[in-house]
């Protein structure tokens, strides 16, 4: 599955890059075609002053045709560039779009955060230890695969306490599981599971479930011998490398918003905590893509950063669109840029390589230009001649091949 994923993303990359690259060479036939009555002007005026073979030398001026081949040279450079840093662009225009960003609205579950969360508190209750209550949820869990089960068993494993073996599991697909560890039966799930297994919610301290929803957190009971003994504070894990890419989006004057699913309650502890300037917080799917609009209209230049089915619409709607490896296949099928080494420090990445592309690019149409300039100037005051014209025109083209190669010859060295 991931070698037939990671081959149609290269042939999206392909075709996308196929796309810029003709509609480079299109604006450099166009932005020679617009030159051309120019030219005649200067080589009729040349040829009344001068005589026509000085007239056939300014013809031979580069104004502006070389950018038909610097330009998709440039961009095959910096795609090259990204790529070496983990970054599939599968459009080539996203690198002239990124400079037009304004704002970066993040889906938080599954971008912000990581899929596994960690275990913030254990509250323990009937006369048990925290630890008991700990290595009776593992023990019950230990055989499952969902990231609740790896969070347990990694802490455990933390504290170096020893899992005892558990029998006659059965697992209730995202509600519970129910297995006998060392002779007791135990449970561990949801608040609704629990009721469903008639297990009586109580003793555990007040306020605990209210603080747990102002924050995010998921609660997860255990009951043993149909007791409730112990409950499980599950925090959602921000990825370590957000803070601080956010706050260098911010600094570039990107403006930072935090969309999720969720309570707002949870969302805002969220982006609080990220120092984002704005959330929207109980948007269903479809109401991603009613923000992502909604910002548009509002003037915004928007890039959407975002991993699951539901955001697709939103991936579409907004002008640039970023997802992560390991998201869904629809979800990075959709997106116009996937990092594929699932850390978000990639977006200061991508856009600085886009910023250095415009740069690139400002110097070839410069030297193009310029060096046009110069020659019908060496006509009038030094007297070029047509070979001299056409060497000029040749070493204006080699020099603006060495401006677009130099970015990946420098990371090569």
């Amino acid at each position: 599955k991931g070698e037939v994923l990671a081959s149609s993303q290269t042939q999206d990359s392909i075709r996308g890059f196929g796309e810029y690259k003709d509609s480079q060479i299109m604006r450099g036939y166009q932005t020679a075609t617009d030159m051309v009555p120019f030219s005649l002007l200067v080589a009729g005026v040349t040829w009344q002053l001068l005589g026509p073979m000085s007239a056939i030398a300014t013809v031979w001026a580069p104004m502006g045709y070389n950018l038909v081949y610097l330009g998709p040279l440039s961009v095959l450079s910096y795609l090259q560039l990204l790529s070496q840093d983990g970054i599939l662009l599968k459009d080539g225009r996203v690198l002239e779009s990124l400079r037009e960003v304004d704002t970066i609205v993040f889906d938080k579950t599954g971008t912000l955060t990581v899929e596994q969360p960690t275990i913030s508190q254990i509250h323990a209750l009937g006369g048990f230890e925290e630890h008991e209550v700990l290595r009776y949820a593992t023990a019950a869990e230990q055989r499952q695969r969902h990231p609740i089960a790896r969070a347990l068993r990694e802490y455990a494993e933390g504290l170096g306490l020893d899992i005892p073996p558990c029998s006659d599991h059965e697992a209730v697909l995202g509600h519970g599981i129910h297995g006998v560890v060392e002779g007791a039966s135990v449970h561990v799930g949801s608040e609704r599971f629990m009721h469903s297994e008639g297990i009586a919610l109580r003793g555990f301290p007040a306020g605990i479930i209210d603080r747990a929803n102002d924050r995010g957190i998921s609660l997860v009971y255990v009951a043993i011998d149909g007791q409730l003994r112990g409950l499980l504070e599950f925090t959602p894990s921000l990825r370590p490398e957000v803070a601080g890419v956010i706050r260098e989006l911010q600094r570039r004057g990107k403006r930072i918003c935090v969309l999720s699913g969720d309570r707002e309650e949870a969302t805002r502890y969220v982006a609080d905590q990220l120092g984002a300037d704005d959330y929207f917080a109980g948007v269903l799917p479809e109401g991603k893509v009613e923000v992502i609009e909604r910002l548009r209209e509002q003037g915004r230049f928007v890039c959407f950063v975002g991993d699951g089915l539901n955001d697709l619409g939103a991936l579409k709607t907004a002008q640039v669109s970023v997802s992560l490896r390991g998201a869904a296949t629809a979800a990075t099928d959709t997106a116009q840029t996937v990092i594929m080494n699932d850390d978000l420090s990639s977006l200061i990445t991508l856009f600085d390589t886009s910023a250095d592309y415009e740069r690139n690019m400002r110097s070839n149409t410069l030297l193009t230009f310029g060096s046009g300039i110069a020659c019908i100037g060496g006509v009038y005051l030094l007297g070029f001649s047509v070979p001299v014209s056409m060497g000029f025109k040749y070493t204006s083209l080699g020099l603006g091949f060495i401006n677009s190669m130099t970015p990946l010859w420098a990371r090569r060295d």
